[in-house]
């Protein structure tokens, strides 16, 4: 029987009293038989199991259970005839209705590798939504790897991509791949230790809610798997060394974004105003980048998008990422992040960022605490 799923004895007619579940919690008789048991028991029903006057048959049970089961047993009481059918229940609840909350307890159990504290952990990752998400699925082992796509028949190999050397698995992507290690070194070197012999789950978790080391190191997952996706679907190769680069920059964002929210919290009112300000011309052979982040109450998301410009106004790029729940000052701060990364990316290094947050104004400057 399904784990979760007990009957609940009435007539004892379609109960089996050795091995079904029936006995309060969750007891299964047979494995708790202290000798073997004859032909005609094996199948015998609860009902079976009573004298002809419905009282249970004590003598013929005590034979085969220990004195603590047996006591258990005589304590419940017999079936009865006129109470109708017996029925199949979920037995973790004491009235036998099913709930989400039982449930996700008996998942939680039945994985041994880790607790569900560290699933929690997943959840308190402090970053981005969408790389948080993508971290979820990661610990489930639900990312389509080139393994997972061939053994559904999406792909022909299951090889790495880049060097063909291994099967391209989980274990692989994140750890053992050489442009995995190279990236390791540069950002998380403990993440790249040959001595390490832990299982994925377990070496993901320690990083995980490591406090010195979490947020790069989500970062780092994050970042490899858009590479290798890159890698494989556009053909992009991109130098293990500026990936590491990048990995550095966001986490420097989200470190200001967290400490902006501190703040904030902590009631440094002159951090909380914003100002309306409009468009200006960038110096001859500047650009600027513009982002503004909103809050769509509906969905309860935030969005952010930004224009870069040159100096007559011509634009040259545009950006709009859904941010997921965050606050519109770790908003504006992506924002920024965003219209800089695509500026530096097309080769442009004058770049003058405007931005209607003096939160955000004040975090990225250079007198800000947060930059010591």
């Amino acid at each position: 029987m399904l784990e979760g799923v007990s009957w609940s004895v009435r007539d004892g007619r379609s109960t089996l009293f050795w091995d079904d579940k029936w006995v309060d919690g969750g007891t299964v008789l047979a494995e708790h038989a202290w000798k073997s048991k004859p032909g005609f028991l094996a199948g015998a029903t609860v009902a079976e199991m009573t004298t002809t006057s419905g009282e249970w048959n004590i003598h013929l049970i005590e034979q085969f259970l220990p004195s603590d089961l047996c006591l258990q047993v005589i304590g419940m009481a017999p079936p009865k005839q006129d109470l109708g059918e017996d029925e199949i229940v979920w037995g973790l609840e004491e009235k036998g209705n099913f709930t989400l909350r039982s449930a996700y307890q008996l998942a939680a159990d039945v994985d041994g590798s880790v607790t569900h504290q560290g699933w929690r952990d997943v959840w308190r990752w402090p970053g981005p939504n969408r790389v948080r998400h993508f971290l979820w699925l990661m610990s489930h082992g639900a990312l389509l790897t080139n393994a997972e796509r061939q053994r559904r028949h999406l792909t022909p190999s299951s090889r790495c991509a880049r060097f063909k050397e291994a099967d391209e698995t989980p274990e692989h992507t994140f750890r053992t791949c050489k442009y995995a290690q190279q990236v390791w070194r540069q950002t998380v070197p403990d993440a790249a230790s040959p001595s390490d012999r832990r299982s994925l789950k377990d070496w993901f978790f320690y990083f995980l809610k490591h406090p010195a080391k979490q947020v790069r190191f989500g970062f780092t997952c994050w970042f490899l798997w858009r590479s290798r996706n890159d890698y494989v679907f556009s053909d992009i190769e991109e130098p293990s060394s500026k990936l590491s680069q990048r990995i550095l920059a966001w986490e420097i964002i989200a470190q200001k974004s967290k400490a902006a929210e501190q703040a904030i919290s902590l009631g440094r009112s002159g951090l909380s105003r914003d100002v309306a300000v409009g468009w200006r011309p960038a110096p001859t052979g500047w650009i600027t980048v513009n982002s503004d982040g909103s809050l769509l109450r509906l969905s309860e998301s935030t969005v952010v998008g930004g224009a870069l410009r040159d100096g007559q106004g011509r634009l040259l790029g545009a950006f709009s990422m859904n941010l997921g729940r965050c606050t519109i000052t770790r908003a504006e701060i992506w924002g920024a992040l965003r219209g800089l990364q695509m500026a530096w990316d097309s080769g442009r290094r004058r770049v003058e960022l405007q931005l209607d947050s003096t939160t955000a104004i004040t975090l990225l400057s250079p007198g800000s605490p947060t930059n010591h």
